[in-house]
């Protein structure tokens, strides 16, 4: 079998940084990588094999590096019937699609970020 010279390409390098990774356990015609956020931002990578007429490269990969996802408030207690707005900060941005799970939904549901307490009861973290 012919070995290919690997090569990756990082756009806006000071977003992300990128090295080979473990090649043990991978299939054939699979290479690992290992990248690493290093900054806040958007950049772009693009891996190539082979050289000259023989170059083949993949399609430019966008990733973005974002601050953690962070909800607030952390705690909360609710009187039954009172509802609570769950608000966020971080995460990918612009266009952020937080799904909220609630596990016993009669103690509280939510709609959207809209909390609201049913009836007396604790429900975790699971928020």
């Amino acid at each position: 079998m012919q070995m290919y010279e690997l090569s990756q390409e990082i756009f806006s390098a000071n977003i992300l940084s990128i090295q080979l990774g473990d090649q043990n356990n991978l299939d054939v015609g699979e290479t690992r990588y290992i990248i690493t956020a290093n900054n806040l931002g958007e950049a772009k990578i693009v891996f190539s094999a082979g050289s000259g007429y023989v170059l083949v490269s993949s399609e430019p990969i966008d990733i973005q590096v974002f601050p953690p996802l962070r909800l607030y408030p952390r705690n909360s207690t609710l009187v039954v019937g009172s509802n609570m707005q769950i608000y966020y900060q971080g995460g990918p941005q612009p266009d952020v699609n937080i799904v909220y799970h609630v596990h016993d939904h009669k103690v509280i549901s939510m709609d959207s970020a809209l909390v609201t307490a049913h009836k007396l009861g604790e429900i975790g973290d699971y928020w």
